[in-house]
């Protein structure tokens, strides 16, 4: 068998023509692009090459230009036809992606993708251009893509055990505040190690439950025992008051005023006697130190005003005396009830 010939090198001359050829093209595609008039010219390749095209079409005079220059320089191109055939197809792949840099081409595909698989269509172009970015740095097919999951799942987990750890030192934080006197809930506040993060979370979330159960047995000690004197005081008041006449309308009118702020105060203290829920956090704990303070103010209000009513049902008392009196006698209690003076006595009634 005959040996084959060995190819006949290509002389520097003919890689000198081939260059100019090539730069001769690449010029000649730019037409459209220069700040003169190229006519017909300039208007073909504009709308047959770049506006169908896209980025590829943007590309291709670069490349020449590159590809001549190494021509000249006899230079070899085996590398870089590579790294440009790659290039075009990234591009190629991209170019439903690229918006105004698409062209015909691009767009009518990304319609396509759009049309069959809606916006989750358009993940396809990123897919294969993961996979044309393996071949192109000499990796297995997928090998980005599971990369970039690695790296997504590592950062998650990373972002998750940050964020957690923020949350746990702002907690400390609320807690050095709540009690001053902890000087090393200040400490872990300002610095905490991932190795320490479990047992404090732990630790931490113990001694909220500890504070919560305590809170709630202060709220049951803050309440106060009204009920019976409300319920006495309801008693009293309950009845109407006999017989007729000004004074007995006037002093009627007076007991169902008193009756109506009891029954009242009788709904509000119903309302303060079960214990708010409280939960098992730092914030349902300050909000629960939040509600006790409330609490304990309204407790301070209900027993005030209950005590004023009490006051003013001993004053109504003083006067029921007087529905048993004459006629004038009351008709001078009931003006001196009127005008807000006190209970005459017997003895100014009848002066002996």
């Amino acid at each position: 068998m005959a040996k084959r010939k060995p190819a006949k090198p290509v002389s520097k001359g003919d890689l000198e023509v081939l260059a100019l050829v090539l730069l001769g093209t690449g010029v000649f595609l730019l037409a459209p692009h220069y700040p003169v008039d190229t006519g017909v010219l300039g208007a073909f390749l504009r709308e047959n090459f770049y506006e169908v095209l896209g980025l590829p079409a943007y590309l291709v005079s670069p490349s020449l230009f590159l590809m001549g220059t190494l021509l000249f320089r006899g230079q070899p191109l085996k590398a870089f036809l590579r790294h440009l055939l790659f290039l075009f197809l990234l591009a190629f792949t991209l170019s439903p992606l690229l918006g105004p840099l698409s062209g015909r081409l691009g767009s009518g595909v990304r319609s396509i993708l759009l049309v069959k698989a809606g916006a989750l269509g358009l993940a396809l172009p990123l897919l294969l251009a993961t996979f044309v970015l393996d071949g192109w740095r000499r990796r297995p097919i997928a090998h980005l893509l599971l990369s970039a999951i690695r790296l997504g799942v590592e950062g998650v987990r990373r972002l998750r055990y940050r964020l957690k750890a923020l949350l746990l030192r702002r907690r400390v934080a609320l807690l050095a505040r709540l009690y001053p006197e902890h000087t090393t809930l200040r400490a872990l506040a300002a610095n905490l190690s991932p190795a320490e993060l479990p047992q404090v979370e732990k630790a931490l979330q113990a001694f909220v439950q500890e504070r919560v159960a305590e809170l709630k047995r202060r709220m049951e000690e803050d309440n106060r025992p009204l009920e019976p004197r409300l319920m006495a005081l309801f008693e009293a008041l309950k009845t109407p008051l006999p017989g007729e006449g000004s004074l007995r309308d006037a002093l009627e009118e007076r007991r169902a005023a008193l009756l109506l702020e009891a029954q009242a105060l009788t709904a509000r203290l119903k309302a303060l006697l079960p214990l708010p829920p409280v939960r098992e956090t730092l914030l349902g704990l300050l909000r629960g130190m939040r509600l006790r303070e409330e609490r304990k103010a309204r407790w301070e209000e209900l027993s005030g005003l209950l005590e004023n009513l009490e006051g003013r049902q001993e004053e109504l008392v003083r006067w029921l005396r007087f529905l048993h009196q004459p006629p004038e006698v009351q008709a001078e209690a009931l003006r001196a009830l009127l005008t807000g003076s006190p209970p005459p006595e017997p003895a100014a009634l009848h002066p002996s």
